[in-house]
């Protein structure tokens, strides 16, 4: 909870010093270092530059890594008259930054919706392993229990077990 709550204060303003986290979490002292240690050792947070100015050892300015972790965002959505449904994706880094976008025309008919949500997110240009959150927007309700997505009318996409599919091909 105390990691969370440091991030959460490093992605809002940005670049802190210890001295600045430790005001906004009211963590004492030694929390905040050991929260720091955690969170630079996870490679979530890391050092960007000192801030000098003051009497005694210049401050440590921490920021949240953007590299850190990325998620994408799928819409299928439909393409007007023509029926033919569209896949449109963003990525977007830990800090809530777009870093690509793109939209493409498929054919769920004769396009399997596995293949086509890997090929959309592998041309975001996201190296693999970094995008740990894939959101699927998709017309539908889906079904935990049953890992199916009810009241569908994309091709392919009420098919029993298709998000886990997903997931597990992303590596998400």
């Amino acid at each position: 909870m105390n990691e969370s709550a440091a991030l959460a204060h490093l992605l809002d303003p940005g670049m802190l010093t210890r001295s600045d986290l430790r005001r906004l979490t009211a963590l004492s002292t030694p929390t905040i270092s050991e929260v720091l240690r955690r969170l630079t050792g996870a490679g979530l947070v890391s050092v960007v530059g000192h801030n000098s100015g003051r009497p005694g050892p210049n401050a440590e300015i921490y920021s949240a890594n953007p590299d850190a972790a990325w998620t994408a965002a799928i819409s299928v959505r439909d393409i007007g008259a023509s029926g033919a449904p569209s896949l449109a994706a963003a990525v977007c880094d830990l800090t809530g930054k777009v870093r690509a976008r793109v939209e493409s025309r498929v054919d769920f008919l004769d396009t399997d919706p596995v293949t086509a949500l890997t090929a959309i997110v592998d041309r975001l240009g996201a190296p693999r392993g970094r995008v740990r959150q894939v959101q699927i927007g998709v017309a539908g309700s889906y079904d935990v229990r049953a890992e199916t997505i009810h009241h569908v009318e994309v091709p392919g996409f009420g098919r029993t077990g298709l998000v886990p599919e997903i997931a597990a091909r992303l590596g998400t």
